[in-house]
Parts: structure tokens; sequence; C-alpha cells
């Protein structure tokens, strides 16, 4: 681009004044300048159209700032809050894309240890589970597409996605299919990306089980120094090996949150009688 060249030369003195400034004086002139832009002559006005003449303070010239940095091609603006003359350009500093910032993690660090499977006795699909543990050094985001097989036929599919999953974590992945009477057997597709926003809760959510008849109560506690958002667990109860029922509720606050050091408590009920119990917790920290 053609740098842009301001000039001014100075034609006639049109009025001397002299003000007081504290314990000095400020001797100021009013000059009828010629402005060239890139050795063009430029007509210096207002807002309002009207022609402005430059003043000169004690040997320096003064120019209004919108004048010049509209001449230049500059948007100006005025913040009456701060007191502050905005400029700008028109131009942003590129910033990496989110898809250039985002640094893979071989999905060949996820491993499944444990899948359960769960369908209740009046409706029509399966809760399949996938116990998934990140076997990598990074948080990850774990995404998951699977299929679902009956022998040899394929019967359903379904896709999940979980945040903030710290290094060797294990984390829950519910897949519904919907319509299906039995699966056989589930092949998932796993994926994982370094997580960009989040902060597992591992480390700062603590809990407690008390097992009763057909009942849990749980106790979650956040011991870290930052909130918890979402937190939410899931219970699996067995019996005989085999998920008999489970249910899932939210452990938060009116702000959707635990608070550092704040203890929530709930209660889950199983309606049957159960031998086991697994509790799976997920949430996220904000960066």
């Amino acid at each position: 681009m053609k740098k842009k060249l301001l000039s001014i030369f100075m034609l006639t003195i049109m009025l001397v004044s002299v003000v007081s400034a504290g314990n000095g004086e400020i001797t100021a002139y009013l000059r009828d300048f010629t402005v060239k832009l890139d050795d063009k002559d430029v007509e210096l006005k207002d807002a309002n159209g009207q022609t402005i003449t430059p003043i000169v303070v004690n040997g320096s010239t003064y120019l209004p700032v919108r004048t010049i940095g509209e001449t230049l091609g500059l948007s100006v603006d005025w913040n009456g809050d701060t007191q502050t003359v905005l400029l700008s350009s028109g131009k942003k500093e590129t910033q990496p894309s989110v898809t250039d910032k985002i640094k893979p993690v071989t999905d060949s660090e996820l491993s499944v240890v444990a899948e359960y499977q769960y369908k209740p006795e009046y409706f029509h699909h399966i809760m399949y589970y996938l116990l998934v543990k990140n076997n990598s050094s990074k948080t990850v985001k774990i995404g998951c597409n699977a299929t679902a097989y009956n022998g040899n036929d394929i019967v359903g599919a379904a896709s999940y996605e979980e945040n903030a999953i710290a290094p060797q974590q294990t984390t829950l992945i519910p897949l519904l299919f919907e319509n299906i009477e039995k699966i056989t057997e589930v092949k998932p597709k796993l994926k994982a990306t370094e997580e960009e926003y989040y902060k597992s809760i591992q480390d700062s959510l603590k809990y407690e089980i008390t097992k009763l008849d057909k009942k849990i109560v749980i106790s979650a506690e956040n011991t870290g120094a930052e909130p918890l958002r979402f937190v939410e667990a899931t219970v699996l109860f067995f019996k005989d090996g085999e998920v008999i029922t489970r249910d899932s509720t939210y452990f938060v606050d009116d702000d959707s949150e635990i608070k550092p050091n704040d203890i929530i408590s709930k209660e889950i009920s199983s309606y049957k009688k159960y031998d086991d119990v697994k509790v799976f917790f997920r949430g996220r920290i904000n960066k």
C-alpha cells in the first residue's frame, strides 16, 4: 500500500493570544496552513464541514485529531466515559482459528475398560455405557460414534461427546439406541482432541456414598479453588453383575455449580434391591 505522507506549510499568523497556565504562560497562535497528503492539497474541515484553522502552542503545531485521522483513512471515535480518543485502521491482528489451535491426541491413547448394558422393562430402547480411559498426558475431549449389532446385523447407531477428561481419568460414555430389543455387540469409534476451553473436575471433586436398602445418598464436595460447573452423577445399580436400573442427577446450586468448599448431597433410588453400585461424575471447570 502506498505510504501516506502528510506535510504542512505555515502561511500567515492570524491571531496571537497569551493565556496564564499555572505558574507560567502559554503562547498560542492561530495560523493558516497548507496541508498536503501525498503531495495533494487537503482542506481541513470539522464534522460540520467548517474549515479548521490549526493552532500553534508554545512552538508546537496542533491539528484536530478527528480531521487528521479521517484524512489518513482512520476511523475516529470518542469514549466520554473514559475520556479516550479511539483510532482504528480497520485492520485486526490475525488470530489462529480454533482449528489451528487444536492439538491432536492419538486415538490409540483412549481405551475402553468396561461396558454396561441396561434395557428398561417397558421401553423399546437400550442404554449402552462405555467406560473409557484417557491414557494420554493431556486433558482431552472425547467423541464417540458407535454402531450396534445383533449378531451380524446392524441394528442402530449413536453418538456422544464428553469434555474435560484429565490424564489417566476414566469417564462414562452413555449411548442411547432406540427401537431396539437386543444388542450383542457395540463397535465404537473413539476420537480424542486436546481440550481447549475447560479443565477437569477430577482433582477438585470428592464424594462419599452411603448405601441404603433401595437407594444411596451421595455427598459431593468441591475441595478446589474454582467453581465446578454442571456437575452430574450417573448411577448404575447392579444385581448379580447385571445393571438392574440407572439414574442421573445434577449436583449444582442456583448458579449451576458447586462453589469452593461447598457440599451438595442427593438421594438416588434404585426401587429394587441391589448388591453393587457404581457412580460416575462428569462436569467441567472454565479455563
